[in-house]
């Protein structure tokens, strides 16, 4: 529902009665660093943006792929956010091998996955536009951590899939439910460092042996072994980085369908 978000002695406005949210762009810079931060990481869609008016193409030809938004910093909390704002509007990519243009379906708004497909909306490029007007104010913060530093992973539940800079890193042919729901509780936390046991009590196991197996599941028969998980040392806890095998060239799924 739009109405009107608002931060220390400042406001957002928005149009109550068209529903499209109107920004003053001299209150931008009073936005919570966390939605300046996701307008100006989200320059590469403004690009291409750009490049579909520049070409005289439908939008959606210069569409960008969800993995490549998430390499680039954007989280998949961001994206829900662009989509309920209505900045950013999604489809899935179908396109056949050796079509001309890019063909898409619907996709529910609650469905991402790596096909997913994201296009700015004529009011998405006015905001994220303005924020990259704005001037950059220097701001401390702490040294990133390593897996801060890096693209994040992005695990498809519904293809059951783990994905990392552009390429698989583990597909799952069997139910693995252990597995699964580690990487269910990182992706949907926005795939923080680390993450508490996420695994359900069951009687009579051993939580932190059940954790530490769950823990080597995960780092067996990876594709492209790119991604390293490990325990806290007390077991209570798992933690994930970036392998040094890193892929060298990234992996098109379209193409391996063909």
């Amino acid at each position: 529902m739009w109405g009107m978000f608002v931060v220390p002695n400042k406001s957002f406005i928005f149009d109550l009665i068209w529903g499209t949210p109107v920004i003053v762009a001299e209150e931008l810079k009073a936005a919570p660093r966390a939605i300046r931060r996701t307008l100006r990481t989200a320059e590469i869609l403004l690009r291409a943006f750009d490049y579909a008016a520049d070409a005289e193409v439908d939008r959606w030809q210069m569409a960008v792929e969800l993995p490549t938004l998430i390499a680039r910093g954007l989280t998949i909390v961001d994206i829900r956010w662009m989509l309920a704002r209505r900045f950013v509007e999604h489809n899935r990519e179908i396109t056949p091998s050796g079509a001309e243009l890019r063909e898409f379906e619907s996709a529910p708004t609650t469905v991402l996955c790596t096909d997913t497909c994201i296009s700015l909306t004529s009011d998405g490029a006015k905001y994220v536009r303005l924020s990259l007007e704005e001037p950059a104010v220097s701001e401390p913060r702490p040294e990133p951590t390593a897996c801060e530093s890096t693209p994040l992973p992005i695990w498809d539940r519904s293809e059951r899939e783990l994905w990392y800079a552009e390429a698989v890193v583990k597909r799952y042919r069997v139910p693995a439910p252990n597995q699964e729901m580690v990487l269910v509780v990182f992706q949907e936390e926005g795939w923080p460092c680390r993450i508490d046991d996420p695994l359900p009590p069951v009687p009579d196991a051993d939580c932190k042996r059940r954790l530490q197996a769950t823990i080597k599941s995960l780092n067996r028969s990876q594709i492209q072994p790119s991604i390293r998980f490990h325990g806290n040392g007390c077991g209570t806890a798992i933690c994930w980085k970036p392998s040094a095998h890193l892929p060298t060239l990234p992996s098109c799924k379209s193409a391996a369908r063909t």
